[in-house]
Formats: structure tokens, C-alpha cells, sequence
């Protein structure tokens, strides 16, 4: 393990070596669950939620009719519900959104964000470290509407949970090409237990400053920081998937249908490397 107190350097081998484990505080956590979750979300967020199946997920966005960006969410899909995922501070919003547009649906809500803890296990490699703590805990039980979770051949948006000291820890693959990152989600009350054991097994504990560097390289924005209202969702929009152009009608389909037949926009998010 290595020392906070070891400085940046440390954290560098420990991102190469993939044993990065750093806290995530605040992020917004909700469930959203009944027979008309599916398609009230379909109609409502930018991506295509057709082809998921349960231990999937994908990125996507919630705009407004003008398709600016009114919140960017990672949306998970299990058998009974279906969970939303986004940055600090952003559960009244995106509850207030949907509130909005719910009419007669059977769609209920439920914000989670005070009662789960977020960590980012990340760096080179880092789904053997985590493939490791699954097989170290034969015999107990992940949670039983969690798809079991396979790291080495997870692809972005695929989740499920591992067992740890009886609990399950929610697992969701964040991965970009060789550079695995995962996010973990546990109960808050068992959240200081799971980091010290985490640390004891082989993780190296790093301030939320080493993921937020990490997050940036790997090109994963975060709602209120790198994106905001101001920004139309095809401008700061991370990955393909998180805004379709060919799914039926959705709040903010018609700008988004106008700059894809266009081809063209006045401004994109991308990340810089400065030399030197």
C-alpha cells in the first residue's frame, strides 16, 4: 500500500500497476422501477435503451426541447429496476425532470445518493485486481438481482456486484480502450470497512484528485464541471451511444436531428495534451 504522504509520483505507479482506489464523494445515485420504466425513459432520455438487457447500461442524456443538456447520466439496467447515475448534486434535477413529464405512467423514484458510497478502482490492469477480490470470496453471496460481474472482459456500461464480507459491492465498468476503471457503490454505513479492506488487499488509497486526472485523460466528463445547461447534448456528448440519431421521438430529438442531417457543430468537448 502506498502512503497518501508518498505524493503524485506514487500514484502514478499505482494507476500503471492498476491498483488505484480512490473515494468519489456525493455522486448522485437513484432508482426508478414499474411496469412503464422502460419506455417512460426511452421517450424521455437521449439513448437507446431497446437493446439493453439486465448487467447493462449505457450513457445518455435528459435535454430539453431546445436539446441542450440538462443532465448527463449513466443509466443501468437490472430485472426489477433500473438505476441512474451522475454527478454530485444532481438528484433534485433529474427528479424534477422526470416528475415533470410523468403523467399516468406506473414509474416510481427513489434517490439513493445518502445511502451509497462511490469508489474508482482504476489504473493498468486493474480488473485483475478486482477479478482478484471476487475469487477471494468464495462462498458468499452478491446481491440476487445483480447480474454476476466479470471484469477481465466487461465492456463500458456492463455491471453487476461482488460479494465482500457478506455484502454485495455494486460493480460498473467504466473501462476506455487499455485503461481499466471500474466504479464501485456500497452501502455508505459499511463504506470505511470496504476501503480498509480494500487497502489491505491490495489497493492504494488516492484523494478523489487522482481519479478526477484520471477521469479527464480517459475522457469522461462530468455534469456541472465539463458540461453544462449551456452546452447542446451532440456538442459535449463522450461516447456514440449516449445520443442516437435513428430511435423514435424523445425530448430534444428535433435539434439533435437537425445537426446530425447538417454534419456540422460549432463546438465539441475534447481534451487537450500539452507538452511540457
Amino acid at each position: 500500500m502506498i502512503s497518501e504522504r508518498q505524493g503524485l509520483d506514487g500514484y502514478a505507479r499505482a494507476v500503471e500497476a492498476g491498483r488505484c482506489l480512490a473515494p468519489w464523494p456525493g455522486a448522485t445515485e437513484l432508482a426508478i422501477w414499474g411496469r412503464d420504466v422502460r419506455s417512460f425513459l426511452q421517450r424521455l432520455c437521449s439513448a437507446d435503451l431497446r437493446a439493453l438487457e439486465p448487467g447493462q447500461g449505457c450513457p445518455a442524456f435528459f435535454l430539453d426541447a431546445r436539446g441542450r443538456a440538462l443532465a448527463f447520466v449513466h443509466i443501468y439496467l437490472l430485472p426489477d429496476r433500473i438505476v441512474i447515475s451522475s454527478s454530485a448534486g444532481q438528484a433534485a434535477n433529474i427528479l424534477d425532470h422526470l416528475s415533470r413529464y410523468r403523467i399516468r405512467e406506473d414509474v416510481h423514484c427513489e434517490d439513493l445518493t445518502a445511502n451509497k458510497r462511490h469508489f474508482r478502482l482504476f489504473g493498468r490492469g486493474a480488473a485483475t485486481l478486482l477479478a482478484t477480490w471476487a475469487e477471494g470470496t468464495p462462498g458468499q453471496q452478491a446481491d440476487s438481482q445483480s447480474p454476476p460481474f466479470h471484469a477481465d472482459r466487461a465492456a463500458c456500461g456492463d455491471h453487476g456486484a461482488i460479494p465482500w464480507a457478506g455484502f454485495p459491492v455494486t460493480v460498473r465498468c467504466l473501462r476506455r480502450g487499455k485503461f481499466d476503471a471500474f466504479a464501485l457503490v456500497c452501502e455508505s454505513d459499511r463504506a470505511e470497512a470496504f476501503r480498509d479492506w480494500a487497502a489491505e488487499h491490495g489497493a492504494v488509497l488516492a484523494p478523489p484528485e487522482v481519479w478526477d486526472a484520471a477521469r479527464i485523460e480517459l475522457g469522461l466528463p462530468e455534469y456541472a464541471r465539463d458540461i453544462t445547461a449551456d452546452c447542446l447534448g451532440p456538442e459535449v456528448s463522450p461516447d456514440p451511444r449516449a445520443i442516437s440519431t435513428t430511435k423514435g421521438c424523445y425530448l430534444g430529438q428535433e435539434t439533435v436531428a437537425r445537426l446530425a442531417s447538417h454534419g456540422h457543430l460549432n463546438r465539441r468537448l475534447r481534451g487537450l495534451i500539452l507538452n511540457g
